[in-house]
């Protein structure tokens, strides 16, 4: 686990993407008044931030925004941004909600769509089929005594005109994808399920969840979710079947604010508290169990809750000509990462590491927390980060970079409090923890 903070101001950031161009990289940051942070993700994974002010046409004041990763159309980038009414400004101040198709390079609105009154967006997601480029956008409309919602669907050639649309009696909360040929839209109480084929959608069926889901998280065949008891529930989609099935759940309930499906068998839960929950799920221990149980392998407080994640891979070629990360490398081909950002502005990232690095630096901050709070230097890193012994510990990036910050002496402490055999030497550890650092 690592941050690292890109906002001189307040803003709160609302959303976030990756993007992947033949320029390089990108994490796109958008915060709560309109300021996009353009990080570029250079070889080393550091951020360069440059911020940007959106054009927020026919808004008083600040606007809630949503971003979607870029477009990319021939060698063009364009950026999705839907801007919703902030519910703080009066009513009859407010005005309509609108998604835009902007020109990264320039933030020049090239096409815009006005949604209802009383409706805004929750979920935009791109649909690809050869050069055809679709862009589906979730709603929750407040009209009548019950939420309701659409899912409209935007052929980008056409630019943001006479979508087609689906209607639902129940608000649209995300778009997730299962494979390359289906998709779900989550919807209050159920999933509704529609085939792709193509260019088209064909609705399939809907799955009801029987109670309110507020987070949701997707990867390759696997949904996890959060409702309102403050439990996760897993399902996985069965294509010879075509039916999505719940095949395990948690037994803490920890209410969490924000999911990450990191893989099919790890999960990132965050709460409003700023506690990070990692759980994985366990293989079912008895034939006439129903559902497997979520469980709870690991936690850090990150003392400030998380907003949203995004998760993708790191291709380790690059790092192989590393003679200190080849060590460490061996049939390893690539690492899942998520980025993630706060309600306080910091972007962080949670990152694998192979397991032979993993119980070099457990080791080797164990030692560290140790010296750290020692009578000499007193720091309560355990209640800091609000530790809980029984369960397995994650490596603080944050804390490691400390060591940069001690003496040499006080570095050789921390070399003679490991416990494990092979301690690296002094001038290994430097070169070590510039690799890490690099590395998150």
């Amino acid at each position: 686990v690592s941050t690292q903070s890109t906002w001189d101001t307040e803003d709160r950031p609302v959303g976030g993407a990756t993007l992947t161009t033949s320029l390089g990289s990108f994490l796109l940051t958008l915060s709560s008044s309109g300021r996009l942070a353009y990080g570029e993700l250079a070889t080393e994974q550091k951020l360069s931030v440059t911020s940007l002010d959106i054009p927020a046409r026919d808004r008083p004041g600040q606007a809630h925004f949503v971003l979607k990763a870029s477009i990319q159309l021939s060698e063009e980038n364009l950026l999705l941004l839907a801007y919703n009414p902030d519910e703080d400004v009066p009513k009859e101040r407010q005005g309509r909600a609108h998604i835009s198709l902007l020109e990264l390079s320039s933030l020049h609105e090239r096409a815009s769509y006005n949604l209802a009154d009383d409706e805004i967006v929750t979920a935009m997601e791109e649909l690809r089929y050869g050069e055809n480029v679709q862009i589906l956008v979730g709603t929750q409309r407040f009209a009548g005594s019950a939420p309701t919602g659409r899912l409209l669907i935007f052929d980008i050639a056409n630019g943001l005109q006479q979508p087609r649309e689906f209607t639902f009696k129940q608000h649209v909360i995300r778009l997730v994808f299962f494979g390359n040929d289906l998709l779900g839209v989550i919807l209050h109480t159920s999933i509704r399920l529609f085939h792709i084929s193509g260019t088209k959608l064909n609705d399939l069926r809907t799955v009801d969840m029987r109670i309110s889901q507020l987070g949701v998280s997707a990867h390759g065949e696997f949904l996890v979710t959060s409702d309102i008891l403050g439990q996760l529930n897993l399902f996985r989609y069965f294509r010879g079947e075509k039916s999505l099935k719940h095949i395990a759940r948690s037994h803490e309930k920890w209410n969490p604010y924000q999911l990450c499906l990191f893989n099919e068998t790890t999960i990132l839960a965050s709460t409003f508290d700023g506690d990070l929950w990692v759980c994985r799920n366990a293989p079912r221990g008895d034939a006439d169990q129903e559902r497997a149980s979520l469980l709870t392998s690991a936690h850090i407080n990150l003392n400030e809750a998380i907003t949203w994640f995004e998760t993708g891979s790191t291709p380790l070629d690059t790092w192989r000509k590393d003679p200190v990360a080849a060590r460490f490398l061996k049939n390893v081909n690539s690492l899942s990462f998520a980025l993630y950002s706060t309600v306080f502005g910091t972007v962080g990232i949670v990152t694998q590491i192979p397991q032979k690095l993993y119980e070099l630096l457990l080791d080797l901050q164990e030692s560290l927390i140790r010296l750290l709070e020692s009578p000499e230097m007193p720091f309560k890193y355990r209640d800091w980060r609000g530790e809980q012994k029984d369960l397995q510990r994650l490596i603080d990036g944050d804390l490691l970079r400390r060591l940069s910050g001690l003496s040499k002496a006080d570095i050789d402490t921390v070399l003679t409090g490991m416990t494990t055999v092979e301690k690296p030497k002094y001038e290994d550890l430097l070169d070590l923890l510039d690799w890490i650092h690099k590395l998150v």
